[in-house]
């Protein structure tokens, strides 16, 4: 039998676990294990955290036993956090296992624009995953303790964003006033009704109107692609993902934007939904100060889920290290699916191309 116990910091005030004590009756027929809380894990103020008991049948036990009845006891013991480490805890715990924060080089970093949030950087950090019988990668850690991860390889067909005349002028209205105008498509997600809040019209700051359609690839992620996966589908939590336009007119090399205000103006609309695609800030929040980033895939170019903010009718894009392409809506393109997995997981491996992390 497995227990699944909920743990809530109620309160306004960071916290930490400092010990975990277990205690169980005599009974050496029945075994108690516990797994996901570990000691040295944070518990943020509002967020949540999953202790799992299991009960066993010892299978030594050959004979039925004389004690039919066993207890167990768990005391999680938490301290207030003062924002530094927990004595010999090197860093967050990724699914259970506590990896080191690093401020140079491939590793885990602590995300500038959200606090309690981390990401990972570098040419080849160790966040590989696998899921759905895949490679994935980690991006980041929220601070809610779920998991943003990405699809290592392109999916085997180019899609584009949304399909000429579903949205736009050639919809005859059906996709709203906002791309009315255009003939390449629509860069908007999702429909203004997806979207959190339910606004009224979406802008892009040059262009505003109504969106009454969710994009083509919106539709087919969240539909033909979700019912494709098989292993380890009820991972997948919903999630507030920030599709908001965004504008840069340098190079992520010129060292000029400021990762805050991608954030910003993703978090302008919020989408909540179960796959979606990486954004603007993602990938420049992958750079470290001494490599350029995992996620390039020399010669192709993949859709990021950020519509531009200059027109209605192109998406943000990544093509080789540059991480502001555009393209148009209707074009097709390569696909990498993003996903958030719930922050119960616990993962055994280390991460690495020749270990990579496994849901456990």
């Amino acid at each position: 039998m497995k227990y699944d116990i909920t743990v809530e910091n109620q309160g306004n005030i960071d916290a930490y676990l400092n010990n975990i004590q277990t205690n169980t009756s005599d009974n050496e027929a029945i075994i108690f294990e516990t797994s996901g809380i570990k000691e040295g894990d944070a518990l943020l103020k509002g967020s949540t955290d999953v202790l799992t008991v299991i009960v066993r049948y010892n299978s030594n036990i050959t004979s039925q036993p004389g004690n039919l009845n066993s207890s167990i006891t768990v005391t999680l013991d938490y301290a207030q956090s003062d924002g530094s480490h927990v004595s010999g805890v090197d860093g967050p715990s990724i699914g259970g296992q506590n990896v080191e924060v690093v401020t140079t080089g491939d590793g885990l970093y602590e995300d500038s624009t959200r606090p309690g949030r981390y990401v990972y950087k570098g040419a080849n950090p160790n966040n590989y995953i696998t899921f759905n019988n895949e490679t994935w990668r980690i991006v980041a850690k929220e601070a809610d303790g779920t998991y943003k991860i990405v699809r290592n390889e392109l999916l085997p067909e180019e899609m584009p964003f949304d399909e000429r005349g579903y949205r736009d002028s050639g919809s005859n209205g059906a996709g709203g006033t906002y791309c009315a105008n255009s003939s390449y498509g629509c860069n908007a997600w999702a429909a203004n009704t997806n979207l959190v809040g339910s606004p009224a019209e979406f802008t892009n700051t040059t262009q505003t109107g109504t969106v009454l359609l969710d994009s083509t690839l919106n539709t087919y992620l969240n539909t033909t692609y979700l019912d494709s996966i098989k292993a380890n589908a009820d991972k997948i939590v919903s999630y507030n993902w920030g599709v908001g336009a965004t504008y840069t007119a340098a190079s992520w090399e010129d060292g000029d934007e400021d990762p805050s205000e991608f954030v910003a103006e993703e978090s302008a609309y919020l989408w909540n939904g179960k796959v979606g695609l990486l954004s603007s800030s993602d990938v420049h929040l992958s750079v470290s100060n001494e490599e350029y980033n995992y996620l390039v895939i020399p010669g192709k170019y993949w859709w990021l889920v950020s519509p531009y903010t200059g027109n209605s009718r192109t998406v943000r894009g990544v093509y080789d290290t540059n991480f502001n392409d555009t393209g148009y809506a209707y074009s097709p393109r390569c696909v990498r699916p993003a996903i958030y997995l719930t922050s119960s997981i616990s993962l055994s491996g280390s991460g690495t191309s020749s270990n990579p992390y496994k849901i456990m």
